[in-house]
């Protein structure tokens, strides 16, 4: 997608509100999951285009709010596993240290 990007861009660079190129950029950045630069290309070519309608952007458009919506679940997920495991190790910790405890609290009666 390098390619496509690089021409793209010169496009942009000699006319910001150049629709087509804004759209390419946009497709190649959301096929590249970079969802938040597919966001910002994809609302501009929309701008760039006006009121007329526009097949191909709109369905760019609702792909890219569904790779959206998977990031955020895949997202959750993580952060959800990765809070679960750091409870599991504090209550291992913790119960160590009630262990320690009772240990050293039986030796010295």
């Amino acid at each position: 997608y390098e390619k496509p990007l690089k021409h793209a861009r010169l496009a942009v660079d000699k006319d910001e509100n150049n629709a087509k190129a804004l759209y390419r950029l946009g497709q190649a950045y959301l096929k590249l999951k970079d969802v938040a630069k597919a966001d910002e290309y994809l609302q501009r070519a929309k701008a760039a285009t006006g009121s007329g309608k526009n097949a191909a952007l709109d369905k760019a458009l609702v792909a890219l709010k569904k790779e959206k919506a998977v990031q955020q679940k895949q997202q959750a997920a993580f952060f959800k596993n990765m809070f679960a495991a750091a409870e599991k190790q504090r209550e291992q910790e913790a119960a160590a240290a009630a262990s320690a405890t009772t240990a050293t609290g039986a030796a010295a009666a």
